[in-house]
């Protein structure tokens, strides 16, 4: 079964983690509209979009410990730009400027870290993810989106327009299965998503398009959400008949456990079957399942755990969404 998931930051990571044992092939699809760290540096040195996140992804899949560990390598601190840049990424940038092409150098990384697992940008031309809100304010680049947003966000688009790579839109159309991964709605989630081709791509499969939710709330963000308007959102982004099945938490988190997301200024993103009418008006098909990891522990360690997706639930909802269809 060849699986394409579509997403970034450690959503993405834990739906990889979840879905590899499953998947005979996988395909991973990573936003490129990042401009802080490491794509902020990317973005400077050369006309490429940010590959930060691919480059993570790859060392996250490689099979050489060895390799990855050299990659994953920091330079000491000396108060210049390239502080705090893995290895990876400065060879990277220099395979790209040698080669005169950024998809050639990912895939010589790719071959570096023995990956067998396919990590495509999102986009090959440079762009921003823009953010409008109802206040007529707005938010261009993750990085001012990570700033409290003033208002409901009324529209996300990409700056300037940027079609899909056309290695991701090859990828979708011979999947036998794309998960959306949870993650950041406006940061990592939609960029993903909104490059041109992409909606009209999954719009065409076959009910094989499983969407899962994201977990609990994010400040300045989707305070107000609830599990499916975080699904509304995608879907109404992507068009009509693009997600087949909404992969939700059913978990019903402790009061203590509510408590401890109020401190950091997050909520349960609660799914009641109640909403189930909001899915059927845009004919996708609910899986409802307790989603969430073991929350047992100190309050240290349960916030981590309280916005991660258990890897076996995660696989198992998957396995089950398929079967919806």
């Amino acid at each position: 079964m060849h699986v394409v998931v579509i997403g970034g930051g450690s959503g993405l990571f834990q739906a990889v983690k979840a879905v590899r044992p499953i998947a005979q092939r996988m395909t991973v699809i990573v936003p490129t509209c990042g401009d802080e760290g490491a794509d902020a540096l990317i973005r400077r040195l050369g006309p490429y979009p940010g590959v930060a996140g691919v480059v993570d992804v790859l060392l996250y899949v490689s099979r050489d410990a060895a390799m990855q560990r050299l990659m994953q390598q920091q330079f000491m601190p000396l108060g210049t730009p390239y502080d705090r840049i893995s290895f990876g990424i400065l060879q990277l940038i220099a395979s790209a400027q040698s080669l005169g092409s950024l998809p050639d150098a990912i895939d010589g990384l790719k071959q570096q870290l023995r990956c067998d697992i396919d990590v495509l940008m999102a986009s090959e031309t440079a762009h921003d993810v823009v953010v409008q809100t109802s206040d007529n304010r707005t938010y261009r680049g993750t990085n001012q989106i990570t700033q409290l947003l003033s208002a409901p966000v009324q529209s996300v688009l990409l700056d300037p327009a940027v079609v899909a790579n056309p290695a991701a839109l090859k990828a979708l159309r011979v999947a036998d299965l794309v998960l959306i991964a949870p993650g950041s709605l406006y940061r990592t989630v939609l960029p993903a998503l909104l490059p041109n081709g992409i909606g009209e791509t999954l719009r065409s499969l076959a009910g094989n398009v499983i969407c899962c939710g994201a977990l609990t709330t994010e400040h300045g963000q989707t305070d107000a959400f609830r599990a499916v308007d975080y699904i509304a959102r995608i879907a109404r982004t992507l068009g009509r008949g693009a997600i087949d099945v909404a992969l939700l938490n059913s978990y019903q988190y402790p009061a203590t456990a509510v408590g401890q997301l109020k401190q950091h200024n997050m909520a349960p993103l609660r799914y009641d079957a109640k909403d189930a009418h909001v899915l059927a008006a845009l004919d996708i098909r609910p899986m409802v399942r307790d989603m969430l990891m073991n929350v047992e522990g100190t309050n240290s360690v349960m916030l981590a755990k309280l916005t991660t997706h258990d890897e076996t639930e995660l696989r198992m909802g998957v396995v089950s969404s398929q079967r919806l269809n």
